[in-house]
């Protein structure tokens, strides 16, 4: 159910999109964003080059071949009497190494595998964390965009009273009072429209900066985020523990934990013995008859470490340390992980909450305003009264939008802690969009 959610939110904008204009839907803004930030393409290019590890670590389990030639010119008194040598010489040779036993090198081969899924994870973690913030940039536009027509309303409605009072105060229709007044309130609504603009401004500057191109009000969809029912997050129970197995953070550490015990045993097998298998076949042209013109070679060559000063056990010893430090590390993360859910669990619920209350409260300000205008149209109430019941819905609307916003981006981080929210997910939503259109 907690997709849900998601899927309406991306729904409502796609049934209030325009036809004829291109609609920046938030899938499309991830897309862009994705292709925009460096770290995200920087993350990418480790990755593959992560995979290019594994090649290298099949490489070493084939047969290595090499070929060697040797062009020169020789002179040299032999040691048995005969005349000085003065003669050109060149030597072929071709020789195989093929290891027999050296176990440490399947486990590199495993490492190297592990250290591809730890980074495919690192990238995965970029792409949450890119798509939480890209997430949270797209719908602080949106609600920018609100709180600005909403400043802009209230401001046009403070300015035309205050024009108003002026036109009567010159006919003596009202009194200077009444006049100063609503200059105030003018002045006040006009500070916060800029205050407004200002944050519009920014929201946009931030959702361009990363998609990396210019956006206009039109193109984003109008999403009523006042509207959502807050309810619509609870209608199913969603085990959200069970979500943190797949927590970015938690999956890394793992992976880097099976990479530093990977480690560790290859530091171990340098205490036992290797074999290896070799062949190698060279051709000699030489006046020298002490030199073979041809030999042809094969042998098992068994290597036993023997002394080394320590340096193996003080290797194994580091990778000891190493790996508890990785178990440390992974500990961390999942604790950290069911911190950061219970803390959005629990402050999901106050938020639900708190937007039905803030609900409540528009609905009191709109029918507190429209009694406050019946009586001040027959003398009942002041224009003291009447601003500060309009100034009051304002603030109760603009509290609704940020509840509300502040509800969206603490379900998108559910999603973030739970590893679910990913270009894959935000992909499946909208092709499951397609088929509940269909």
């Amino acid at each position: 159910m907690s997709n849900k959610f998601f899927l309406w939110v991306i729904c409502t904008a796609h049934l209030f999109a325009a036809p004829q204009t291109d609609i920046l839907t938030l899938s499309k803004a991830y897309e862009k964003a994705l292709k925009n930030e460096s770290q995200i393409l920087a993350q990418q290019y480790r990755t593959e080059a992560a995979q290019e590890g594994i090649e290298q670590a099949y490489a070493q389990l084939y047969p290595q071949i090499r070929a060697d030639i040797s062009v020169g010119y020789n002179k040299y008194q032999p040691n048995y009497p005969t005349p000085e040598v003065s003669e050109p010489y060149q030597d072929i040779g071709v020789s195989a190494y093929i290891p027999v036993f050296r176990p440490e090198l399947y486990v590199g081969l495993r490492q190297a595998k592990n250290r591809y899924e730890g980074a495919k994870y690192e990238y995965q973690r970029y792409a949450n964390t890119l798509g939480l913030e890209l997430a949270k940039a797209y719908f602080n536009f949106v609600r920018a965009q609100k709180n600005l027509v909403l400043a802009r309303s209230l401001m046009e409605a403070n300015e035309a009273k205050y024009n108003q009072l002026n036109n009567m105060l010159r006919s003596g229709l009202s009194t200077r009072m009444d006049a100063l007044e609503s200059k105030v309130a003018y002045d006040q609504s006009r500070a916060e429209f800029l205050a407004e603009e200002q944050r519009h401004r920014v929201a946009r500057m931030t959702l361009e900066f990363m998609i990396g191109e210019k956006i206009t009000d039109n193109r984003i969809a109008e999403i009523p985020l006042e509207g959502l029912n807050p309810d619509a997050l609870t209608i199913a129970a969603y085990d959200w523990n069970q979500g943190l197995e797949s927590n970015p953070d938690v999956k890394l550490a793992e992976q880097n934990l099976k990479v530093t015990q990977d480690d560790l045993s290859i530091r171990r097998w340098s205490h036992y013995p290797v074999a290896d298998f070799q062949i190698s076949g060279r051709k000699t042209e030489t006046k020298d008859t002490s030199l073979r013109e041809d030999d042809l070679r094969a042998l098992l060559v068994l290597s036993v470490p023997i002394y080394q000063g320590g340096y193996t056990q003080s290797r194994i010893r580091e990778g000891m340390k190493l790996e508890s430090a990785a178990i440390e590390e992974l500990n961390y993360y999942k604790r950290e992980a069911k911190l950061k859910l219970e803390s959005y669990l629990s402050e999901q619920r106050l938020m639900i909450e708190s937007v039905k209350a803030i609900r409540e409260t528009e609905y009191s300000a709109q029918l507190y305003l429209t009694s406050v205008e019946q009586g001040y149209e027959r003398g009942l109430k002041s224009l003291f009264d009447l601003l500060e019941a309009r100034s009051k819905l304002y603030q109760a609307r603009r509290d609704l939008i940020d509840a509300v916003y502040n509800l969206v981006v603490n379900q998108l981080s559910l999603m973030d802690v739970t590893g679910t929210l990913s270009s894959e997910r935000i992909y499946e939503i909208e092709r499951k969009l397609n088929l509940l259109g269909s």
